[in-house]
């Protein structure tokens, strides 16, 4: 079953393979194979597309294209001096950041027993795919701050997969 998604191509790949070059493209931290389709010139553009979870693992896109919305929309004003490297930059700490925090957060869930583990020899691998889950979940939030707090500020949840919004006070846990 497929749906439509949209977002703003973050980078594009190519890849040979036996039966000619198979290409892909970055949306919102999400990787989508685009068979025979190069989309190299919407790197950096907002597009619609549609997508399948290709048995759980892969998702691939058909239907690319511009979203015509994003075209009517301000550009983002360009950051402050340092450009593109200051935005890489400040992309990095965020990333590390999410990840030091994720890791703490998996640490803690495994130490309280919240978390069972598997066979000896796949307890490191279970560990850092959950380590990596979270860095990402964190990462996505956190990228765009005053994105999450305008939600926040809504009312809406920022978690769509929570249940409904609660006050936490973890001195209360």
């Amino acid at each position: 079953m497929s749906e439509t998604k949209s977002g703003v191509v973050e980078r594009t790949n190519v890849r040979e393979g036996t039966g000619g070059p198979y290409f892909s493209m970055l949306v919102s931290q999400i990787w989508y194979g685009t068979y025979k389709d190069d989309h190299s010139d919407k790197q950096g553009k907002a597009v619609i597309f549609e997508a399948d979870h290709k048995d759980g693992k892969y998702w691939n896109a058909t239907k690319v294209r511009l979203d015509p919305s994003a075209a009517a929309a301000p550009a983002a004003a360009p950051a402050a001096s340092g450009g593109a490297y200051q935005d890489n930059r400040q992309s990095s700490i965020v990333l590390q950041s999410s990840y030091k925090t994720a890791a703490e957060v998996v640490c803690a869930l495994i130490s309280a027993d919240k978390l069972t583990m598997g066979a000896k020899k796949d307890s490191l691998e279970i560990a850092l795919g959950l380590v990596d889950e979270a860095a990402v979940r964190i990462y996505t939030r956190c990228i765009n701050p005053a994105e999450f707090f305008a939600r926040r500020d809504a009312g809406s949840n920022p978690d769509p997969d929570a249940k409904a919004a609660t006050a936490y006070d973890p001195c209360e846990a």
